[in-house]
């Protein structure tokens, strides 16, 4: 972005072409500074052609798949644009659940586009921070953990409230189950075998509400 100091007698003419999909509405430029005994005589702007043009969707905020969908599938054929005009494209997804299949149905839309996928980004939703009657936060009454009392968290529990964070809902029972299984094995040296009762005991102590599924 094109800066002046010192009533224009300091300028910075920033960079000739976009380094980051931020600066995609900047008119990058170069300056002609004309010169003449005394000083400065003008400083004339020359805005630089923008070659391969950026492009963000949605231009402002992150939208969840279903809404990107349509936008991608508004992006003119690869056919009809000539392919070194094909712009970058910057997807700037919300994060609205767990789906591991998110990547391939955005390749998949811009298959036959003229695009050039340059990034997905995923954004996690907005949440409101429950602030303690007092007003402290929780992070400024946190105290850290020694060793000791980090080898006593249950992996389990820590998995299913950064889920539930994350997520904003519970985590499902079948990855419960998986990394319940996962955590014995480490406990016996990666050995798999039948838990012990005070192992079924130790991964047991967390209860998960799982919402019952919707009548088909």
């Amino acid at each position: 972005l094109p800066q002046s100091f010192d009533q224009g007698r300091i300028r910075y003419s920033g960079s000739p072409i976009p380094l980051s999909f931020s600066e995609s509405r900047y008119e990058h430029q170069i300056l002609e500074v004309a010169v003449e005994a005394g000083g400065v005589r003008a400083v004339t702007p020359h805005l630089v052609p923008r070659c391969v043009p950026l492009l963000r969707l949605p231009e402002t905020a992150a939208a969840p798949l279903s809404d990107l969908l349509p936008l991608l599938a508004g992006l003119p054929a690869a056919a009809d644009v000539p392919a070194t005009a094909w712009p970058y494209v910057e997807i700037n997804l919300l994060d609205d659940g767990p789906d591991p299949t998110r990547r391939r149905q955005i390749e998949s839309a811009l298959e036959k586009k003229a695009a050039r996928l340059a990034a997905i980004r995923l954004h996690a939703p907005a949440r409101s921070v429950e602030m303690p009657e007092d007003g402290s936060t929780a992070a400024a009454s946190a105290t850290p953990r020694d060793a000791a009392a980090l080898q006593s968290l249950d992996p389990v529990a820590l998995t299913s409230e950064h889920y539930r964070q994350r997520h904003g809902q519970d985590i499902p029972a079948d990855l419960i189950a998986c990394l319940r299984e996962i955590v014995l094995v480490a406990d016996n040296d990666g050995e798999p075998s039948s838990p012990t009762p005070s192992q079924v005991a130790a991964h047991s102590a967390i209860s998960v509400h799982v919402p019952s599924a919707p009548d088909a």
